[in-house]
């Protein structure tokens, strides 16, 4: 049978980064159509500008995060754009991770249950044959008692016959 769950994450893998830069350059390009989406390109684009000036300066135990120069509209666009693209393509990637992650652990608990439902069954089958190992005792010790019995009886009727004579 063909895995087509691993195909399927094949074919999402290899079409993520494509989309996602066709999504940056149809939004790049169609300003004058959609300026809301420029508009949002530009804001994320300064709003990581700002996050990534903050970090380095924060891991290059510089003080001085007071004061952030602004990009201009079109490297803030080129950069929302690619945030957006990179967001997209790592969710993706992220949201496939995570779907594997708890097909694996329900598989895993699937397994455990048939693991614990044959250790129960084996469990109640154990039960059983000693339940049935001691009736076969049980018996079995009636059955020596019945033979030691009669060989205790004829010895005795030998010495009963004997004290007669």
């Amino acid at each position: 049978m063909i895995p087509f769950v691993k195909i399927a994450s094949l074919l999402i893998k290899l079409f993520t980064k494509p989309v996602s830069n066709y999504l940056k350059a149809s939004l790049k390009v169609g300003g004058a159509k959609r300026p809301r989406s420029q508009k949002f390109l530009i804001y994320f684009g300064q709003k990581y500008h700002r996050f990534n000036v903050k970090l380095t300066r924060s891991l290059s135990n510089m003080s001085s995060t007071n004061y952030i120069k602004p990009l201009c509209d079109e490297k803030a666009l080129d950069s929302g754009a690619e945030f957006i693209g990179e967001l997209i393509a790592y969710g993706t990637l992220m949201t496939w991770g995570i779907y594997e992650l708890n097909r694996l652990n329900r598989d895993a608990k699937i397994k455990e249950q048939k693991v614990l439902n044959i250790l129960s069954s084996l469990q109640s089958s154990l039960a059983t044959l000693n339940e049935d190992y001691d009736k076969f005792f049980d018996e079995v010790q009636k059955i020596r008692e019945e033979i030691e019995a009669s060989a205790i009886k004829p010895q005795e009727s030998e010495s009963n016959i004997e004290l007669s004579n």
